[in-house]
């Protein structure tokens, strides 16, 4: 009995731990995903910000003329109002030969689906 209370008494702090940034950071390098948390799912930061990335720069791909020349610059995700939002700023040829640097807004639903693609322009791009 006294062995299962220090067994007990010893995991608290490596719960701890594994709750903070750091424990989580470690989770992650480990390959583990840790349990979103509550409180940010009415924000939509629950949903994987590397997945939407990922889903983002497809896009970019899809439309962009020459695909090969695309420089990542910056990207950001967040989430507002139940929709997680991101940025993406990236360099292209434009086709003319000169670079053109531009910030794309994505907007996804709960479930992690294009809602919508706004370019520099003002285009509405076509989700599908």
């Amino acid at each position: 009995m006294k062995n299962l209370f220090w067994t007990l008494l010893a995991c608290i702090p490596v719960l701890v731990f594994l709750s903070s940034p750091w424990g989580v950071a470690v989770l992650k390098f480990a390959g583990v995903k840790p349990l979103p948390d509550r409180r940010a799912a009415d924000d939509g930061e629950y949903l994987d910000g590397e997945m939407l990335v990922a889903k983002c720069k497809r896009a970019v791909r899809a439309v962009v003329r020459d695909p090969s020349t695309i420089k990542w610059n910056g990207q950001k995700v967040w989430g507002k109002d139940g929709k997680a939002h991101a940025a993406l700023d990236f360099t292209a040829l434009n086709g003319l030969g000169g670079p053109v640097r531009e910030t794309w807004l994505f907007t996804f639903d709960a479930d992690g689906e294009f809602t919508s693609i706004l370019t520099p322009k003002g285009e509405q791009l076509d989700t599908e």
